[in-house]
């Protein structure tokens, strides 16, 4: 026997409705929220619905579709709660602030004996503040990761000439522009570099397999099987790699992975190829361009700054290779390689690169000052009578004193002596 007709029955638009659907196909959003986005959308189909059923259906307490109607109903339409309910949180805002204020203060303020705060660090320090139960690492992880302060990260400040062009140009590639104008779609886009090392490396123990109440077990140490070189190009707009091995790296070996893309569809048909490189003695520089473009001239070489090759997108690729292609034998490292490549392609998708200029632009607005450089004190040049040492190194200086029986109380002397030269000699070169 159906019960009474609910008292409140909210209305939905359809843009809020939209938008409870899409809560519902998002996978990283918090259940809670999918759940009341999956209880709007039955009431947005059938408002006359009981809410002790919809609880059930969702595998819910019958107390908690309650409130959310009658919120609707009269609220007007929400997922998040009000603020300032909820539990009342354990670490009140101080001991946050606290916490705060350790993970911005340096080491050496503090006279600790550390380069760098970790969160264990923090969470110790932290009890030196009794005023609250003393926080967890992972609780420690949570307040800074809500405010984005993450003192084991560090930034380099850019020092490359026209970092700033190189790292915009590059990420409008990524964008699909160049130079202002938008790219064609006949125009492709690809990532190269070369890993100098793919090592061979045999387990001393052979690997078990996981067993009932056992996890896999993995010796650690191995004994290395020799190095071998592999060249590889990400196709940033498709997805997927293209990649041969090689004895070693060099101008010799980049060509031909350049000339083995540009024989294969798409690139062949097209007009530019926009090829992201880093300045590796293979590709660097104008000289690497103009050698380029005058055997093909669709190829573009792009170079980016100096520091920056976490911006190349192959180096992504090369770290999957890094952890999932495990090779025994270094006669079989290109033929893994060559079936990693094969199987990889079946299912790869472009990354999903959400850096922009214009994120770049707001990382360089953010950065201090970049510090001025210490002044390089340097001893006097000696003068011009001076006797002239034919010892550059300290080991001959010691063999030659001990012929020459200096005793060894006076070989710091003849240490700075012989340092004077050097230095006013580098220093004129610089």
């Amino acid at each position: 026997m159906p019960g009474p007709v609910p008292g409140y029955r909210p209305t939905f638009t359809q843009a809020q409705g939209q938008e409870c659907a899409r809560r519902v196909r998002q996978q990283h959003d918090p259940r809670v929220r999918v759940a009341r986005a999956k209880r709007a959308l039955l009431l947005h189909k059938q408002p006359d619905r009981d809410s002790v059923t919809d609880a059930r259906h969702l595998g819910q307490p019958p107390k908690w579709a309650y409130p959310w109607r009658k919120r609707w109903a009269t609220g007007g339409f929400a997922l998040t709660d009000r603020p300032g309910r909820g539990r009342t949180p354990v670490f009140p805002p101080r001991q946050v602030a606290t916490a705060k204020a350790l993970a911005c203060a340096l080491p050496t303020r503090r006279d600790a004996p550390l380069a760098r705060y970790s969160t264990a660090d923090l969470a110790r320090l932290s009890t030196a503040h009794p005023a609250a139960p003393p926080p967890s690492v992972s609780t420690i992880w949570r307040i800074l990761d809500r405010d984005a302060l993450k003192p084991w990260r560090r930034w380099r400040f850019p020092r490359a000439p026209r970092f700033a062009a190189k790292a915009g140009r590059l990420l409008d590639r990524y964008a699909g522009w160049w130079d202002g104008w938008p790219l064609a779609t006949d125009e492709c886009r690809s990532s190269a570099d070369e890993q100098t090392r793919s090592r061979a490396r045999r387990r001393i123990a052979p690997t078990s397999p996981p067993r009932p109440g056992r996890a896999m077990r993995v010796e650690h140490e191995y004994g290395r099987g020799g190095a071998r070189a592999s060249l590889a190009a990400w196709d940033v707009r498709r997805g997927g790699v293209l990649g041969r091995g090689a004895a070693t790296t060099g101008l010799a070996s980049f060509g031909l992975l350049v000339d083995q893309a540009m024989r294969q569809h798409p690139y062949r048909p097209a007009p530019r190829v926009f090829w992201a490189v880093d300045n590796g003695s293979s590709h660097r520089g104008r000289a690497a361009v103009a050698r380029r473009q005058a055997r093909d001239p669709h190829p573009i070489l792009v170079h980016l700054p100096i520091h920056a090759s976490w911006r190349n997108q192959i180096a992504r690729d090369f770290s999957i290779v890094q952890r999932k292609v495990p090779s025994p034998d270094l006669a079989a490292v290109a033929t893994r390689l060559r079936d990693f490549e094969a199987r990889h392609n079946d299912t790869a998708v472009p990354f999903n690169w959400r850096f922009t200029r214009q994120h770049f632009d707001d990382c360089r607005a953010a950065l201090p000052d970049r510090p001025t450089p210490r002044a390089t004190i340097l001893p006097p040049s000696p003068p011009a009578d001076a006797p002239t040492l034919r010892a550059a190194y300290p080991h001959t200086l010691l063999r030659n004193a001990a012929l020459r029986g200096i005793p060894a109380s006076e070989h710091c002397g003849l240490f700075r002596q012989a340092r004077i030269p050097l230095l006013g000699q580098a220093h004129h070169h610089l």
